[in-house]
């Protein structure tokens, strides 16, 4: 049965991007046009903040550090409530400089000619974001269907390439409504398999406030810049932006709050009981939700997190391809164009190292584009070369920071941009 089951949630997206691709056009395919309306916001909402990396970050870091889980857990909440909060304001900025996308709005509101100064540096954070997501369906795929590890990872990418080259961000955000439904029903069988004591306590298991191996200055930064990297999330602006109204966009974000911090906590707190027999890999995350499904069912714990991994790489990837709407190219080729970023991040899949490391790092390198988008959204400034540097420079250091120091990286790299951001704005 469960090969059955994972190949039918594997293929459905794509028999459905091919039933729609028909009717799409340009500005449908990279942004919905600006007309998503609620219910696909809040269906949108909850599926891209409670995906793969929320399953592993929450999971391994209570396993190690209940301290340091519960906060991510908290922050992550929190992040969706100032995602609220900022709706009016980036909505009204976005339609003000006609960008839908992050990308394009920093560009244009600080002036920068080349908008691939400020592509790059975000392309390289949320790549790593999309690659431990890629890496996590071709584990599920490689189980299911028991083939190569090369092979699983092959699969995965043609999947996810193809539906999403296809549909662009109208499929994308239309799945998202069964996607969020099958996540959320599979996280109310997790907490009812919890309550039946599907969980063995670990007799190992960390006291509370033991930070693990991490250090006081990574729960710092968990507090600090964990909400605001909700904010910098190009999938989160681009839902808000291209909501039908600020309205619309602030109703999602709260109702999705609502919704997302009880199954944060949930996840957290199964880390928690599990503690160090969770292991420290995606696989021991998966084992666990399978031992909490309904008897004769772990198949369901694959579906949910399949699921949640899908729904979370189409929209960080079509947020990446919104300043295509500024060129002369035809939907064709930008669908080549999307089908190009997905081969190329299924090549360094390959060579990744672990998952966790690479959700810090994405997380890391996030908190860098803090001072460029907090100085054109809230400053109004107009600062083409503070912009760029503090941006490209900023995720440069704070990859090499990770690899040295990764509990430091976030506050250093935080340090580093925001220096590179006051240089580049007296420069002018």
């Amino acid at each position: 049965m469960a090969p059955w089951v994972v190949l039918i949630g594997l293929l459905a997206p794509v028999a459905y991007a091919l039933v729609r691709t028909g009717g799409i056009g340009r500005e449908a395919y990279l942004f919905n046009g600006g007309k998503t309306t609620l219910g696909l916001t809040l269906a949108s909402v909850v599926c891209g903040n409670i995906g793969i990396g929320t399953f592993v970050a929450l999971f391994l870091f209570t396993a190690q550090s209940p301290v340091i889980g519960y906060t991510v857990a908290g922050s992550y909440a929190a992040g969706l409530v100032l995602c609220a909060a900022l709706c009016g304001t980036i909505h009204r900025a976005s339609r003000a400089t006609d960008s839908y996308g992050m990308i394009d709005y920093v560009a244009r509101a600080h002036g920068v000619r080349h908008v691939g100064l400020i592509w790059l540096p975000v392309a390289v954070a949320f790549s790593l974001r999309i690659i431990v997501q890629l890496m996590a369906l071709a584990l599920i795929v490689q189980g299911a269907l028991g083939l190569d590890p090369w092979a699983a990872l092959a699969l995965a990418v043609a999947v996810m390439g193809g539906y999403t080259a296809l549909g662009g961000y109208r499929v994308a955000t239309e799945t998202d409504l069964v996607q969020a439904l099958v996540i959320l029903a599979g996280m109310a069988l997790v907490a009812a398999g919890l309550w039946q004591g599907g969980v063995a306590e670990a007799a190992g298991r960390v006291a509370v406030f033991d930070l693990g191996p991490w250090g006081l200055p990574f729960l710092i930064a968990v507090i600090v810049f964990l909400p605001f990297s909700a904010v910098l999330a190009v999938d989160n602006w681009q839902r808000i932006a291209t909501a039908e109204s600020a309205a619309t966009a602030r109703r999602a974000y709260l109702a999705a709050a609502a919704i997302c911090a009880p199954v944060y906590l949930l996840l957290a707190h199964v880390g928690h009981l599990s503690g160090a027999a969770g292991g420290t890999e995606l696989g021991d995350v998966l084992a666990v939700l399978r031992a909490l499904m309904p008897l004769g069912l772990p198949v369901l714990a694959d579906v949910m997190v399949m699921m949640a991994v899908m729904s979370s790489i189409d929209t960080f990837v079509m947020p990446l391809m919104t300043s295509l709407a500024r060129t002369s190219l035809s939907l064709g080729r930008i669908r080549g164009v999307v089908l190009a970023f997905f081969a190329a991040l299924g090549l360094v899949a390959l060579g990744l190292g672990d998952a966790l490391t690479g959700i810090i790092a994405a997380f890391n390198t996030l908190v860098v584009f803090l001072p460029a988008v907090f100085g054109a959204l809230i400053l109004g400034d107009r600062a083409p070369r503070a912009a760029a540097l503090s941006m490209g420079l900023g995720v440069a250091v704070t990859l090499i920071l990770s690899a040295l120091a990764l509990d430091l990286a976030a506050l250093a790299g935080f340090a580093v941009s925001m220096a590179l951001y006051g240089v580049g704005r007296r420069m002018g």
